[in-house]
């Protein structure tokens, strides 16, 4: 066999290997952040070894929506309290207050204004 036929076999099969290789890697990669992205989204049990359960994206999602109607009631709560509704909210409230105070505060200046004329009338 003629040595420069060996010698471009040689170089023909590295390249190849090489190629192979390249490839090889490449889609190990890939297959890695695959597996990543499958397990971030399907969530991980705890284990005995000290990994900490990790819930899967739709467990995750439903928590949101659970925590998003909570927020919505409680905002729905927070609204009724602050509009009119005939005396039950809390603006109804503070509406009887100011009007209140408003009527005493007439009444304290009157008061205040008579003790002033018996101040100056001793």
């Amino acid at each position: 066999m003629n040595p420069a036929w060996v010698a471009a076999l040689v170089a023909l099969i590295t390249l190849v290997l090489a190629v192979l290789g390249w490839i090889l890697r490449v889609t190990w990669r890939a297959f890695k952040r695959v597996d990543q992205f499958l397990e971030d989204w399907n969530g991980r049990a705890g284990d005995s070894r000290g990994h900490v359960p990790m819930p899967g994206v739709m467990e995750r999602l439903v928590r949101v929506e659970q925590s998003h109607a909570r927020l919505e009631t409680g905002l729905a709560d927070i609204q009724g309290q602050v509009h009119l509704n005939g005396g039950g909210s809390l603006r109804d409230e503070v509406t009887r207050n100011t009007a209140a105070v408003g009527r005493l505060s007439g009444k304290v200046d009157r008061l205040h204004d008579s003790v002033e004329e018996l101040r100056k009338a001793r």
